[in-house]
């Protein structure tokens, strides 16, 4: 790149209100816009320090881990990637998107940090114990719990507690809480591909034999509603559920008798 294109391209940078890097192939840091100095520095006597991704400490909020150069590095060659992150153990949190940019004679990666610190401050209100959330959907009638993009259940209500047994520690964040609600594991494949398949268009009234804590085999009828406005990161959809076991087994009964 040119001089006279680089101090283009930093003037640019340094009118983006807020953190960007630019990384080589590598991971090395190239350049920095004016606002990630005063980010660094606000936790950093030295910011010097600061010469690669690795540097960053940057720690994926949903995977509970640090995330290394080496561990992107093959994924963002093929696309953009968005992750919900925290950098350099300071206590606050971003959304940082990785965008690879190159021509015929370079090739450099894109590093945008945008603060949601609150956002997430708001969410953990929301989804936590005695949070307004809770307070208001434990008190529904209807069995609510909300699914995060991993597949696994981040909130579980009394009702549910109620019907199946288990409490929301036993299910939430656990990647054996659909195996403890359906344990056939060919069956349990073939309700969470209705429930889960992530289309834009709602889903009423899905039936799924469950089985309760106790050993008891439940029926009860899932609606799943996508998540819109307001959004709440860390929740892809809500399933919204009817115990209907007592109904099933009249209509069994009925229909055995008319036999």
């Amino acid at each position: 790149m040119s001089s006279d294109l680089q101090s283009v391209f930093q003037n640019v940078m340094n009118g983006i209100p807020s953190p960007v890097f630019v990384l080589d192939t590598s991971g090395a840091i190239q350049q920095s816009n004016t606002c990630s100095a005063q980010l660094l520095s606000n936790w950093l006597e030295d910011v010097t320090t600061i010469n690669h991704f690795d540097d960053l400490e940057i720690s994926s909020s949903f995977l509970k881990k640090r995330i290394f150069w080496s561990d992107i590095e093959d994924i963002i060659l093929q696309e953009s990637l968005e992750l919900q992150v925290s950098m350099l153990n300071e206590g606050k949190f971003y959304k940082l998107r990785i965008s690879l940019f190159e021509t015929d004679k370079i090739r450099f990666f894109l590093l945008a940090f945008a603060e949601i610190t609150s956002k997430i401050q708001l969410q953990d209100e929301l989804l936590a114990p005695n949070g307004f959330l809770d307070h208001f959907l434990n008190g529904l009638p209807q069995l609510i719990c909300a699914i995060d993009e991993r597949n696994l259940i981040r909130f579980w209500n009394k009702q549910c507690q109620q019907v199946l047994g288990y409490a929301d520690q036993d299910i939430c964040n656990s990647d054996q809480g659909f195996e403890r609600l359906i344990p056939n594991p060919r069956y349990r494949q073939e309700v969470l591909e209705k429930l889960l398949k992530r289309e834009s268009e709602n889903i009423h009234h899905i039936n799924v034999e469950m089985t309760s804590k106790e050993g008891l085999s439940k029926t009860i009828s899932w609606s799943v509603r996508y998540q819109k406005h307001p959004q709440i990161d860390g929740v892809s959809f809500w399933l919204i559920g009817h115990d209907v076991t007592a109904f099933h087994r009249a209509m069994n009964v009925l229909i055995e008798s008319e036999n």
